[in-house]
């Protein structure tokens, strides 16, 4: 009766092959492997936080071009975290290379929380500031240019350049978070250390929420400054608030008269659409072709921008039976007493930028 037909117990795959069944590790030899492993990561991590003071800021203290006011800008927040974690290593150690039923672990991490990664919030905000400052002192000094090269290829780093270092503990408190909560769901309900564990797993999972929200917002900053910097001639009182949600390249705009004031355009080709949170903003996208058939595309020209507050959209397969086929494809955008009309490349793209709209409006 076995599924391999083989009577004498043994595998089919090769003669005399056992068929074995691996035995689940008990309860204690998982507790202490997902220690091992919380041990194992923070070594690593802590290593990497060792490598920014000993090969990149201590000896950049002797660089005068780069200056103290850069080199705090640079360093100070993450010169913060080391003595936490080194610490909470020496202490880990010590209680992995004991380890019995009734080893608990939760207490140093909840002083870990308390003590330095309570600081990660903080760090999550500044680190875009000393990763400008690293580019902008590269920009104007050779030698700086050359520490952070010959930096990069020492053992230590990994042979990760100093921007990539700092960057490591934003994705810290996630990942510390992933293994203390495996550590607590080991850990039998009965256990002393239970409680305190699922405590520090909370606590390590909130950080890691507001760190991760500080990066959206940053990432969204940034993708709005290179958007709106793209923009030749975008109303910098626009500036003010302002977030990006969506941008989309339609075929061309006709429009009535505008409420802000420019004149009437009544058919533009390559139109970029861009779907902030307090308006749209409409560009001409232009290019210009060069020799060999090369096409280079130039920045965009702003066009008219429209309050999203003022903003009426629908689609037009029946509002538009001047456009024939085409009228699938067509978004009506209307604010006071001016209209556009923009051709999506489809239906799809016509169904995003409507969706985008309706996001930043928040009715979707």
């Amino acid at each position: 009766g076995r599924a391999d037909g083989r009577a004498d117990g043994t595998s089919g795959g090769w003669p005399g092959a056992a068929m074995a069944t691996i035995a689940p590790l008990p309860a204690l030899a998982r507790r202490e492997a997902a220690a091992g492993e919380l041990l194992r990561s923070e070594i690593f991590y802590t290593d990497a936080l060792v490598a920014v003071q000993e090969v990149y800021a201590t000896p950049l203290r002797q660089l005068a071009e780069l200056g103290v006011s850069n080199h705090n800008l640079i360093f100070a927040d993450i010169r913060k975290l080391l003595p936490g974690h080194a610490q909470f290593v020496f202490e880990l150690k010590k209680r992995v290379l004991a380890w019995a039923d009734d080893q608990c672990i939760g207490d140093i991490i909840a002083t870990l929380v308390d003590s330095t990664l309570r600081l990660y919030v903080a760090y999550a905000q500044n680190v875009q500031a000393a990763l400008a400052t690293i580019e902008a002192c590269a920009n104007r000094s050779e030698t700086f240019r050359q520490f952070l090269s010959a930096a990069r290829l020492t053992p230590q780093t990994g042979l990760r350049s100093l921007a990539e270092l700092l960057l490591l503990p934003l994705d810290r408190p996630a990942a510390l978070a992933a293994v203390v909560r495996q550590a607590a769901d080991l850990t039998g309900a009965e256990h002393d250390d239970r409680a305190p564990l699922m405590r520090a797993a909370d606590a390590v999972d909130r950080i890691a929420v507001q760190v991760d929200e500080l990066l959206a917002l940053a990432e969204r900053a940034e993708r709005t400054r290179a958007i709106t910097s793209a923009i030749e001639g975008f109303p910098p009182q626009l500036l003010l608030g302002l977030a990006h949600v969506f941008s989309a390249d339609l075929e061309e705009v006709v429009t009535g008269p505008t409420a802000d004031g420019h004149a009437p355009i009544r058919h533009v080709q390559d139109v970029g659409v861009h779907v902030f949170t307090d308006c749209v903003v409409l560009a001409v996208r232009a290019t210009v072709y060069r020799a060999c058939g090369r096409v280079t595309q130039l920045q965009q020209r702003f066009l008219t921008h429209i309050p999203l507050r003022a903003l009426l959209a629908a689609e037009l397969a029946d509002l538009a039976p001047d456009l024939g086929e085409a009228a699938d494809y067509v978004l009506q955008l209307r604010w006071d007493r001016a209209e556009v009309l923009l051709r999506a490349p489809s239906a799809i793209d016509r169904r995003r930028v409507i969706d985008a709209i309706a996001s930043a409006l928040g009715r979707r």
